[in-house]
């Protein structure tokens, strides 16, 4: 395997700002008193793969959240179709009336859940919409924020705010 390995000399002043991103190695020249830093790119991970990580394992977390919380409204919904079965002779009509609200509820809610965990989407969710909202959000921001914002960060919000225009001329 082949380490690049780069040099870079800095002075006393930059060198803790530097040790905060880098891992690195020093070795004092007393001579000249300039601290010498080799830094190992190959040891340094690749922002995009340990994002996509990171986005991965969140990705598990929430699918396992959205199971469990799947489970336990299917576990109410079992509990009180059953309660529904054995008491219904004994309940209220305004009871058993709201029971069935719930439980309509709960069968929205478990297929939205359902429907996220397999597709990840939501059901009901108005893409159209919610890119015009963004849209108009965006574009108040920049009108009112814009000066004030780094050249990057504006250069990327504009071409965000172009890929929205193409999404939404796509859906439309």
């Amino acid at each position: 395997m082949k380490v690049k390995i780069s040099f870079i000399v800095l002075t006393n002043n930059y060198k803790n700002e530097y040790e905060k991103d880098t891992k690195i190695i020093t070795a004092k020249n007393t001579e000249n008193k300039i601290d010498y830093i080799i830094r190992r790119d190959s040891m340094s991970h690749n922002k995009k793969e340990v994002k996509a990580k990171d986005s991965i394992d969140e990705l598990k977390h929430a699918n396992d959240r959205r199971i469990e919380e799947l489970l336990k409204i299917n576990n109410r919904f079992v509990r009180t179709q059953r309660h529904l079965e054995e008491n219904s002779d004994i309940a209220r009509l305004d009871q058993i009336k709201h029971s069935f609200e719930i439980q309509g509820e709960r069968e929205a809610r478990m297929e939205n859940l359902k429907n996220i965990i397999a597709y990840g989407k939501h059901e009901h969710v108005d893409e159209v919409q919610n890119l015009k909202r963004k849209l108009e959000f965006t574009e108040h921001y920049l009108q009112h924020h814009g000066a004030h914002m780094d050249d990057s960060t504006l250069q990327d919000t504009k071409e965000k705010q172009e890929h929205r225009k193409e999404q939404l001329n796509f859906l439309n």
